[in-house]
């Protein structure tokens, strides 16, 4: 499997497993997976604004705005979040690229993650 299949399943199951999580209340457990995908992603020369890059903005942002009791990410509410995870989900799963103009206002301008000091941790033991 190529590194973009990796990271695109990986994307998948993120998103899938913070929307069972934002569905049972535990936002905590929302973008768990973050610094794993986040070192997939470094490794890889993904365009500005493409599909996994804006699944991972989107995620980060969750994550955050989840455990900032929804604030800071307006005008993006709680309930918004489930709501367009369901569309990245349908892009992610046919492998095509955003169109949504709600998410692309909100996540297109993206440069590559920057590497937090866990996923350079983490990264020490993925090293190939």
């Amino acid at each position: 499997m190529s590194a973009y299949e990796e990271s695109r399943k990986l994307a998948i199951e993120a998103i899938e497993r913070a929307l069972i999580a934002h569905e049972k209340q535990d936002f905590f457990s929302i973008g768990d997976e973050l610094d794993e995908l986040e070192i997939q992603l470094n490794d890889q020369d993904l365009t500005q604004g493409s599909l996994l890059l804006i699944a991972y903005e989107f995620l980060s942002g969750w994550s955050d705005s989840a455990v900032h009791d929804w604030y800071h990410w307006e005008p993006m509410k709680k309930d918004d979040w489930p709501r367009l995870a369901k569309v990245i989900l349908e892009d992610l799963h046919a492998n095509r690229e955003i169109t949504n103009t709600e998410l692309l206002s909100e996540f297109r301008v993206i440069t590559k993650p920057k590497t937090s000091i866990v996923a350079k941790i983490l990264s020490l033991f993925h090293a190939k």
